[in-house]
């Protein structure tokens, strides 16, 4: 069964930026080039380029609903009892809070937060459609949840996701009253209580593997040596212009000028760095990590990791010790 995004949040944000992405190219079309003779075309390659990334992260979004629960649990970060701490309505997205234990390791995970987004899907090639993230947790009711941790330097906390909606509700005594997956409450239960979830979960991650891509590192500390260690690379870039601006982040073409730690194969990269933090045009010290190893997009690795090209010396012997 193929079910696509018939209209999702993620979709309206690829194209939000790709909107972004393009009037900030025109706006920003003389910038530099001049003095580096590829902007020009990086400028041409630069929505190419997001669209790519984006689209990818909007893909692996749409297709895990073609997982099982079994399947779905070997991708996930935890699988989790979770008691309900209440909701909190944000408008476009629901954030309810939990206590949650994970199951598998029997470890305490202290409060999380679990973010739902409205998301309609339909079913490829017939009229089913199904709406996500509408999940409905009482106050104080226990449940069973499959989770995928969100972190990123740009949150002030790691969220968290439900897979596949899923959730399985408990009574006071730890057996399972509701269990519904993809919304669909009708769902056969594959667990009875705590202890055969547990037993359900270590098999699944035994019997499926997936091959998932790396978080990228990040530390709030604002201790250089933190941020040294955790990042990638440090590298002296110029800003060019502005490729995609969000409300936490703006994305800049940047030309790599010298590098402290790390020399990366490319010359110009995507810095994606807190807004309003740089000047186009200028140049800065910045300690980023890499999405993946070929990944033209570098992320800040520290909200502090942005220093004046005058500690360059200081930074390297830092990075001697």
């Amino acid at each position: 069964m193929n079910i696509k995004a018939k209209s999702t949040l993620s979709i309206a944000l690829v194209s939000l930026m790709l909107t972004s992405c393009s009037s900030n190219l025109a706006n920003n079309e003389e910038i530099n080039v001049a003095n580096n003779p590829n902007q020009a075309e990086m400028q041409m390659n630069a929505e190419e380029t997001f669209e790519k990334f984006y689209t990818d992260q909007t893909i692996a979004f749409t297709e895990i609903m073609n997982l099982n629960l079994s399947q779905l649990i070997s991708l996930s970060d935890y699988i989790v009892k979770a008691r309900c701490l209440g909701n909190q309505d944000m408008g476009d997205f629901t954030k309810t809070f939990f206590e949650a234990e994970d199951i598998v390791n029997s470890t305490p995970m202290g409060r999380i937060t679990v973010y739902q987004y409205p998301v309609r899907y339909q079913i490829e090639g017939t009229d089913i459609e199904y709406d996500s993230g509408l999940n409905e947790f009482t106050e104080g009711n226990n449940y069973i949840l499959v989770l995928e941790e969100d972190s990123s330097v740009f949150y002030d906390e790691t969220k968290y996701r439900l897979l596949g909606d899923f959730y399985a509700k408990l009574d006071d005594s730890g057996n399972i009253i509701d269990f519904s997956l993809y919304a669909d409450s009708k769902t056969e239960k594959m667990f009875s209580n705590i202890s055969e979830a547990r037993q359900f979960a270590n098999e699944s991650k035994i019997k499926y593997y997936f091959e998932r891509d790396k978080k990228v590192p990040f530390t709030s500390s604002s201790n250089k040596e933190d941020i040294i260690e955790i990042a990638d690379y440090i590298l002296t870039i110029e800003i060019l212009g502005i490729a995609v601006e969000s409300p936490d982040r703006t994305s800049y073409e940047a030309l790599v000028i010298d590098s402290i730690k790390d020399m990366p194969d490319v010359k110009e990269i995507f810095a994606v760095l807190p807004r309003n933090s740089v000047e186009i045009g200028k140049q800065y010290i910045v300690a980023f990590n890499r999405v993946n190893e070929t990944s033209l997009v570098f992320v800040i690795s520290s909200l502090n990791g942005i220093y004046d090209v005058k500690e360059a010396e200081a930074l390297k012997e830092l990075l001697d010790k």
